[in-house]
């Protein structure tokens, strides 16, 4: 037994120390936003100040349909009515548009991502910014949210990293082609207002998916594909906190190849981007690991049976390091208590 359990503490403590750097290995798709296996979106919401969220992602949305567990929110008056409501992947960011509000202009829509606290609290803004073209990226945003949720083995849990993407102009008045550029446009979820936003402008034309590094330290986009599709461009993006979050490390210009992207040689506070074009490499560079060593453990957090991803400090409830939600830590809800009163004999 107790060589099982000094096994068991040295597993845990090895998982702790690989979330204090990168992951090593090719850049992989970004997750769409939540849907639950039965299709929902784990929104239940009729207009209004109230809003439910399927926080357990058991695909059945509020008291009404038979889930009394799930939060209930207030949305903040300018983004009550809205036209969409969009979860994160582990539906602890809230992402909302309506048109009319923000100054953002007649006919221009104001997108706000807010973060969900649980136990329920006031909804935290953290991003909002003045899409004029919609947000085109077949009308929804997309994710990298501690991991790549929905990309296993790719699963969350292995960084602190959390950001939103979105293709749009890089205009915040005006969607005209002539007078703007395509841009992609990156949100930290982690840093609230502007120095946590980044509209990197590309070359018309562009083709999902957007790919991102394992640890969420940097992304990769193919564009350029309306002058000659028969070749593009592919624009490597740091994505990293501080001055250099959302600054192009490097691009390749018109190639034809299958180009990829990955990440190598992770040691001692550094790691290696490389962009590879029919196997051979374009690209090789050495850069400091941002995740190295200060990035916090990202654990389970069990309140009240429900689980959500972050930090031991940020946690009210049960935390354990090192462990996926996926894993179901937390166990199910508690089961109501029956009360049953009579003023008459009664058979039950």
């Amino acid at each position: 037994m107790q060589r099982s359990l000094a096994a068991l503490l040295a597993l845990l403590l090895s998982c702790v120390s690989a979330l204090a750097q990168s992951i090593a290995g090719e850049f992989q798709p970004v997750d769409n936003r939540w849907l639950a296996s039965n299709g929902t979106n784990g929104i239940a919401y009729s207009g209004g100040a109230s809003i439910s969220i399927d926080l357990n992602g058991n695909g059945i949305v509020g008291t009404a349909a038979g889930d009394p567990t799930d939060p209930v929110y207030t949305l903040p008056v300018e983004s009550q009515n809205g036209l969409n409501y969009f979860l994160s992947p582990t539906r602890q960011y809230l992402y909302v548009t309506r048109s009319g509000v923000g100054g953002c202009g007649g006919g221009i829509l104001n997108m706000r991502i807010y973060r969900l606290p649980f136990p329920v609290g006031p909804m935290e803004l953290i991003h909002t910014d003045c899409l004029p073209c919609g947000a085109p990226l077949n009308g929804t945003p997309q994710f990298y949210e501690t991991g790549l949720v929905a990309n296993a083995p790719f699963a969350w849990g292995v960084s602190n990293q959390r950001l939103m993407f979105l293709v749009s102009r890089n205009s915040q008045t005006t969607c005209s082609v002539a007078s703007t550029q395509l841009a992609l446009r990156v949100y930290d979820l982690n840093v609230p207002g502007p120095s946590g936003r980044a509209i990197i402008t590309l070359q018309e034309g562009w083709e999902p998916p957007i790919r991102v590094a394992q640890s969420g330290t940097a992304c990769f986009i193919k564009n350029d594909l309306t002058s000659n599709p028969l070749d593009a461009d592919y624009t490597l993006i740091d994505l990293c906190p501080g001055a250099g979050f959302g600054q192009p490390i490097f691009n390749a210009d018109n190639v034809a190849g299958d180009v990829r992207a990955l990440v190598g040689d992770v040691a001692a506070g550094s790691l290696r981007y490389t962009v590879t074009d029919d196997g051979v490499n374009a690209y090789s560079n050495v850069f400091p690991d941002c995740l190295a060593g200060t990035s916090p453990v990202i654990g389970s957090c069990c309140v009240d049976s429900v689980c959500t991803q972050t930090t031991q400090a940020a946690c009210t409830g049960a935390w354990a390091a090192a462990t996926s939600c996926a894993a179901n830590p937390c166990g199910p809800p508690p089961l109501p208590i029956l009360s049953v009163s009579a003023s008459a004999p009664a058979t039950v």
